[in-house]
């Protein structure tokens, strides 16, 4: 279960989304209550930008639901994948700016869903990576295909083949996120930064985004398909079943069977 909350001011809407060990997992009920709620600010023509951040300090958005997941079959599975994925789409592709409010931890659909935001304004404590090698699986919501976009082929690829996490610094310097912000300060630049687009000609920056966007991320939605369905072929083998009982166990899974 987890917890989202929308609250208003001005023209700016904040969507906070939260669990109770502050990780902020993106399970099947924080996955659809984001959904809804976003599906609500479509019909709020006085929203003008949006704010999605994770509750507490811990994190941004630790990941899916390894626990879930592994009580999946492979049809389950790529069901939960989909529907995550529809909802990074619709926020990437929603008619307002989206910033995301990146403290703490941002890994694995915790990063995507980052990507998928217009922008992403870090704190200093912020550490973001796509560890699902390690897992046995690849990124099922988008990472395969926006973060070479964002960062270039070559990063990327270092990130989502190593499995590696850069902190805020190192993000900002391969453009995975915008800036960081001294933790003192980082929801109030992140709000100032929301109001001043949100002061803008609405119409005008809504027209930029879709234009960018148009651009952009042209041929996304069939990598998005392809990734999902090499997402659910992994999650078939051997090793994610091995990976992820290690993971459950809070152990590490060094050596991997190849099958």
């Amino acid at each position: 279960m987890g917890n989202v909350e929308l609250t208003k001011t001005n023209h700016v809407a904040v969507i906070t989304f939260s669990d109770e060990k502050g990780m902020n997992i993106l399970n099947s009920d924080i996955l659809q209550k984001l959904e809804t709620t976003f599906d609500i600010l479509a019909k709020d023509d006085e929203v003008y930008c949006i704010v999605l951040c994770g509750g507490g300090e811990k994190a941004f958005a630790a990941g899916a639901d390894v626990a879930e997941m592994n009580g999946y079959d492979a049809q389950s599975c790529r069901a939960y994948i989909v529907k995550g994925s529809r909802l990074f789409r619709k926020i990437e592709m929603f008619r307002v700016p989206v910033i995301a409010a990146v403290n703490g931890f941002a890994l694995g659909g915790g990063c995507e869903l980052a990507m998928a935001c217009d922008i992403r304004i870090a704190s200093e404590s912020a550490v973001f990576g796509q560890p699902e090698v390690t897992l046995g699986i690849i990124p099922g919501w988008g990472a395969t295909q926006r973060m070479a976009k964002i960062i270039g082929v070559g990063r990327a690829k270092e990130l989502i083949f190593s499995g590696r996490m850069v902190k805020a610094e190192e993000a900002v310097a391969i453009g995975l996120a915008n800036r960081v912000v001294p933790k003192e300060k980082f929801m109030g630049e992140t709000m100032i930064l929301a109001e001043t687009i949100a002061q803008k000609a609405p119409v005008a920056v809504r027209a930029a985004k879709l234009v960018i966007n148009t651009s952009f991320w042209d041929k996304l939605d069939g990598g998005l398909a392809e990734e999902a369905s090499l997402f659910g072929k992994c999650f078939s083998t051997e090793d994610r079943r091995n990976a992820f009982q290690a993971f459950l166990g809070k152990k590490t899974l060094n050596v991997f069977n190849n099958r």
